[in-house]
């Protein structure tokens, strides 16, 4: 099977999608905030920090590159797809329009952003109420530790559409459902 060109994993996380995107695709850009690239944590049962991980995969000659999101927002990628996976609905506002901005800039004309966000979750909508709302989420212990967690659940997806396109994207695809809003948008040529 002949590969694709580049690929953008835009909020990366534990790096869940790396092996799907290796699969399909020549060049992987994985992107995520500075904090998660720089502290400690498993992968494969041995613990490294995500940025050391990915310099051992190079080594594999896999053509990855790993870069901050405030990096990656003066970057000109010319990337074929960019993918966000279960970040729109964890990260603030101001976060959704760096990423919205940074995944535009980088795209190639008729490049696509796909986006896929959990909604509908009665276990984490069960803590949003009232007390805990801030801007356009709510916000709560994560399964009792210590650390905060922003949640923003896309029930009406609607104003993650105009967004988008108000940016410039150009809708292809709503696939949305009950428990999910995915999203096929095109940077138009």
């Amino acid at each position: 099977m002949k590969k694709l060109g580049k690929v953008v994993d835009l909020g990366c996380g534990k790096l869940r999608h790396l092996p799907v995107c290796a699969k399909y695709f020549k060049h992987i850009v994985l992107v995520e905030t500075k904090k998660q690239i720089t502290r400690e944590q498993k992968f494969g049962g041995v613990t490294y920090t995500m940025a050391d991980y990915v310099a051992s995969l190079k080594s594999l000659g896999q053509k990855l590159k790993i870069q901050s999101i405030d990096d990656f927002e003066s970057q000109h990628h010319m990337a074929d797809v960019a993918v966000s996976v279960a970040v729109m609905d964890v990260v603030l506002k101001t976060a959704r329009v760096q990423m919205i901005n940074a995944a535009f800039r980088n795209l190639r004309p008729g490049g696509y952003f796909v986006i896929i966000i959990p909604r509908n979750d009665s276990s984490i909508l069960t803590r949003c109420q009232e007390k805990n709302r801030y801007e356009d989420g709510y916000v709560f212990k994560n399964r009792g530790q210590f650390h905060l967690t922003f949640y923003t659940n896309y029930r009406d997806h609607n104003s993650m559409v105009h967004q988008l396109t108000s940016k410039g994207f150009n809708l292809v695809e709503d696939f949305s459902v009950y428990r999910h809003v995915c999203l096929v948008l095109q940077r138009p040529f």
